[in-house]
């Protein structure tokens, strides 16, 4: 949840190499190059709206799918425990010998 998603910010705030300027990327220890074979500067704000993109889109992946999958379990009636085991209590009517 929000480790990775911290992850995925942190990834992109804090990958410098040779000054502020220069981000790495996916290139590991070498910067990332433009077509003439120079190193791409200033580009860590794409680089962070990028991950904040994936992120939003990662959550919106798993709030879809969690819905389908709780809304199948409500429609089963699986997603709660029947009324009389409810007022007992779950732990004394399930797990009490």
């Amino acid at each position: 949840g929000s480790c990775g998603i911290w992850g995925l910010f942190a990834a992109a705030l804090f990958d410098w190499g040779k000054g502020t300027y220069h981000f790495h990327g996916w290139n590991g220890f070498t910067c990332m190059k433009e077509d003439d074979g120079t190193c791409r500067t200033w580009i860590g704000g794409r680089a962070f709206g990028v991950n904040f993109a994936m992120a939003l889109c990662i959550i919106t992946w798993v709030g879809f799918l969690s819905t389908l999958a709780f809304w199948g379990l409500k429609v089963s009636g699986l997603l709660r425990v029947e009324p009389e085991k409810e007022k007992k209590g779950a732990d004394e009517s399930s797990h009490s010998p």
